[in-house]
């Protein structure tokens, strides 16, 4: 029997596409909610954002809804193909006896697509086990190693030469393959917030040995995770070099750009500086992003790849948001999250001595001798 593939409506996918819109849950709440997949959620949120502008516009593209139907229509076809190979492999896997099936002299199937087809590795049809003796062995080294907290942080690669160090003859596949038996993983920060994009231009870093004497001199931006009891959530925050003065932030269940342009469109609102600085994430680099400083006549800024000194102040103050205030806490709700952050920014801007601003607050310094006020 084929599993049959799930059917939503348009109004279940724009009430789904709403949800996620509103910034009132993460993608992991909603996708208990709904039954459905984060990556889905999100492609459709993306689809309503994109095609919003058609509906007051009344534009009709019949020619290309019947070409993206046909197209639709395929990849159900081809994703129900894989549904049931997959479901095929599922069911192979409890017989032991795979590798004996394949038939290396039959006409038509190599070996290799015979193995896909079973879903085995090719290797597997030659290889032939080691005495497991051997293998419990490395596994006792790795764990005398992990016992040392300073190769907390070591991964596959740094685990093989340490092995390899202590007269054990291993390679990095079957270092990997042991470890997780063991289930070791190397701790690192795990969400990557900086993803690039290959097309989009990119723009040279202005601010090597730069002296910044006044406010508006140069602005930054940068993105973090922050990790709730529902899932990750993203900050987003612009900085003033000059005085550390935080000048507008957003808070959003998923990384897309549009949150971005709204922190920046609210900091334009403050005030205009002459350099703005970010990563070469895709939110920065997209067009609609530059345009808007270009429109303003700002320079535009970016850290070189792998660089995060390149943006050093806003990298010190999340550090300071985190260690000082959010991760003393387990947050639940969106809403109580928000709130915090926006108490510490408010403290932050007002309270908070800096040792690097002759122990004064950044909003001393950033409205020094300025005729404007920001309503926080």
């Amino acid at each position: 029997m084929t599993q049959s593939r799930r059917r939503f409506s348009v109004a279940f996918k724009v009430k789904v596409a709403m949800a996620a819109l509103s910034n009132l849950k993460t993608l992991t709440e909603l996708s208990e909610e709904y039954e459905e997949h984060p990556v889905m959620i999100s492609k459709w949120k993306s689809e309503l954002q994109k095609n919003a502008s058609g509906i007051f516009t009344g534009e009709k593209k019949s020619a290309e809804w019947k070409e993206k139907k046909k197209i639709d229509e395929l990849y159900r076809q081809i994703g129900q193909q894989k549904v049931e190979i997959d479901w095929m492999k599922k069911k192979l896997r409890a017989d032991k006896n795979l590798i004996e099936k394949i038939d290396k002299n039959h006409p038509r199937l190599s070996t290799r697509r015979q193995a896909e087809l079973l879903g085995i590795q090719r290797s597997n049809i030659y290889y032939k086990h080691r005495v497991k003796a051997e293998d419990d062995l490395y596994k006792e080294k790795k764990l005398d190693i992990r016992e040392d907290p300073k190769m907390l942080s070591y991964g596959v690669r740094r685990m093989a030469r340490e092995l390899r160090r202590q007269g054990i003859k291993i390679g990095r596949k079957r270092t990997k393959r042991l470890m997780k038996e063991l289930r070791i993983k190397a701790i690192y920060c795990r969400p990557k917030t900086s993803i690039p994009n290959k097309e989009h231009l990119k723009y040279q870093y202005l601010l090597k040995n730069k002296e910044i004497k006044n406010p508006n001199e140069v602005w930054s931006t940068d993105i973090t995770y922050i990790k709730t009891k529902k899932g990750y959530l993203y900050l987003t925050a612009i900085i003033d070099w000059h005085s550390r003065y935080i000048l507008s932030w957003e808070l959003s269940t998923t990384m897309e750009k549009e949150f971005c342009i709204q922190t920046l469109e609210k900091a334009l609102n403050i005030a205009t500086p002459e350099i703005f600085n970010s990563d070469q994430g895709v939110q920065y680099t997209n067009t609609e992003h530059t345009d808007i400083l270009k429109k303003n006549g700002i320079k535009i800024s970016m850290d070189g790849k792998e660089r995060c000194l390149d943006n050093v102040f806003i990298e010190r103050f999340w550090r300071s948001i985190k260690y000082e205030y959010l991760n003393l806490k387990e947050y639940e709700l969106i809403q109580e999250l928000y709130a915090d952050i926006k108490e510490y920014i408010d403290w932050y801007n007002k309270k908070r001595l800096h040792q690097s601003l002759g122990y004064k607050t950044p909003y001393e310094i950033y409205y020094k001798n300025q005729n404007f006020n920001l309503a926080l």
